[in-house]
């Protein structure tokens, strides 16, 4: 399954869409949650958690307007730290797990 795709911005409160961004999906599977939250490096000092959606299926979603860029991201599983060990990840300095995304730069045509 692939969690991450260009797709169609939704309106996220306090997140203005930079010049050049790119609506990205982020989707990630934990159907027993009750609450999942995303932060990431494009953020700075990861200081905003935001908040995904459950589908009936299980999974959550949320799209971001992001610029292209290399990012590190993490959720918040129901209070606790997590990342998704079936996408690429890269090791953090604490010695955990953090989730690579990478939003890739489309050229005008």
């Amino acid at each position: 399954m692939k969690w991450l795709r260009t797709a169609c911005a939704l309106a996220i409160a306090g997140f203005s869409r930079a010049p050049g961004a790119e609506s990205v999906e982020l989707s990630v599977n934990f159907p027993a949650a009750h609450d999942v939250q995303v932060a990431g490096s494009f953020e700075p000092y990861w200081q905003q958690r935001h908040p995904m959606q459950k589908n009936a299926a299980g999974r959550w979603t949320l799209s971001l307007d992001l610029p292209p860029g290399r990012y590190e991201i993490l959720f918040l599983v129901d209070g606790q730290w997590q990342h998704d060990p079936s996408q690429p990840a890269i090791s953090d300095t604490f010695g955990g797990w953090n989730n690579l995304l990478v939003v890739p730069f489309y050229a005008e045509r």
